[in-house]
């Protein structure tokens, strides 16, 4: 069993270099993650408490910037690394 996303204590770190989406295991050991680590982690402890929950990707702002988010079953969004320590920029 995984710790909850926000109790663990988690931040938003920027990953610098090429995309990798890191396992759910090395978030809760590390407590950090770039925006698609962090919406994959909260989509899927929230679809596991049994309120179905997706990533969907979508403009950061700039062209070809993209930021990951948690879409929920009832059309609410989440940001989990606007929540965990992502600055605007």
């Amino acid at each position: 069993r995984l710790p909850s996303l926000y109790a663990m204590g988690a931040r938003y770190v920027r990953e610098r270099g090429s995309e990798i989406w890191l396992p759910a295991t090395e978030i809760a050991r590390t407590k950090r993650g770039d925006c698609e680590d962090l919406a994959a982690y909260a989509a899927a402890e929230s679809t596991l408490a049994g309120a179905p929950a997706r990533v969907r990707v979508v403009s950061g702002g700039r062209p070809g910037l993209l930021h990951a988010i948690v879409q929920h079953a009832d059309g609410s969004v989440e940001d989990p690394s606007a929540l965990l320590g992502m600055r605007a920029s």
